[in-house]
């Protein structure tokens, strides 16, 4: 009697577990980079309180806060060193300055933004960093 050859079966390979695997590799890496690259997005800043800032804004020195307001108008420009701006935060005007080193997109009157400010010694908020809504 004759035999039949026997050809061996192939192990299936399965592309789908690798390619998850790589997707969930670069998804992981690129949200590190996002997080570690955008720090108003993940800002670990508590909100200012505005009754504190106005009736005792010495004692916020040094601190750093978030500030989700409209700016209202800008005091004073001064290319390539700073503006300073007035931004209704909470039913407030408060004053923040942006040194021209701190990047962000174009800021105009009327429109919402969120500034991460470091409170200085003589009470003024510095921002920096911060984004539009």
């Amino acid at each position: 009697m004759a035999r039949k050859s026997r050809k061996k079966k192939k192990a299936a390979s399965n592309p789908a577990p690798v390619i998850i695997g790589a997707v969930c590799a670069v998804a992981l890496v690129a949200g590190g980079i996002y997080v570690i690259n955008n720090p108003s997005g993940t800002s670990s800043a508590n909100l200012l309180s505005i009754d504190t800032y106005t009736t005792s804004p010495e004692s916020q020195r040094g601190s750093t806060f978030e500030v989700r307001g409209e700016v209202i108008k800008k005091i004073a420009y001064k290319d390539g060193v700073r503006q300073v701006l007035q931004v209704r935060y909470n039913n407030e005007d408060i004053p923040i300055v942006v040194p021209a080193d701190v990047d962000g997109p174009n800021i105009n009157t009327q429109q919402e933004y969120t500034f991460t400010v470091n409170a200085k010694d003589d009470a003024w908020l510095f921002a920096t960093a911060y984004t539009d809504k």
